[in-house]
């Protein structure tokens, strides 16, 4: 008697989670995309921040993020020793500093696999680098709570779409046009 019981229990919530399922597919079926939802633009400021470079070697422009816009323009009126860059970011989520850290490259050689074959002395070739910003809070829950309300908004009006907070939207790189070719993103 009491497998009976658990039989028709088990039954029913099959029956139940089946039901469930398919109203819920069917309510959801009928949403429409909304596109990419960018989520902090409210809170996207400008700054310029100028660096000294030295008069040789490469520079390297290290990618700040997904989502972000980074062009080099050559400027004549950026002094020879100078780097200027345009930096448009989420004050909510970016503190922003501009790092510069040096590279020195090695001239190693490398099969097809990526063993080292024949190891090098060290070129005099440097690179300078410049990397950007450091995120205020690097939590998950955090991201969720700045894009929950305009998920919620979007349900009522029966669409969902694609949601991203932006950290940093556009970086430009002004140099001057002697070292514009030195620069690489």
């Amino acid at each position: 008697m009491n497998r009976k019981k658990l039989g028709i229990a088990f039954g029913i919530g099959i029956l139940l989670c089946g039901l469930g399922c398919g109203i819920a597919f069917a309510q959801y079926s009928g949403f429409d995309y909304a596109g990419e939802k960018r989520i902090g633009d409210e809170n996207l400021k400008t700054e310029t921040v100028e660096k000294d470079i030295d008069s040789d070697g490469t520079i390297e422009i290290m990618y700040p993020g997904y989502r972000c816009d980074v062009s080099v323009v050559a400027d004549e009126n950026v002094p020879i020793d100078k780097i200027n860059f345009d930096v448009t970011y989420n004050t909510e989520v970016i503190s922003l500093y501009i790092s510069k850290f040096y590279t020195t490259c090695t001239d190693d050689q490398f099969d097809e696999d990526g063993a080292l074959i024949e190891e090098e002395n060290e070129v005099e070739q440097k690179e300078i680098n410049f990397g950007f910003g450091r995120y205020k809070n690097d939590s998950d829950i955090d991201t969720m709570f700045k894009v929950k309300d305009e998920l919620l908004k979007d349900i009522k009006n029966k669409q969902i779409g694609d949601y991203y907070v932006t950290a940093f939207d556009s970086i430009v790189v002004r140099v001057n046009p002697a070292n514009y070719d030195r620069v690489r993103v």
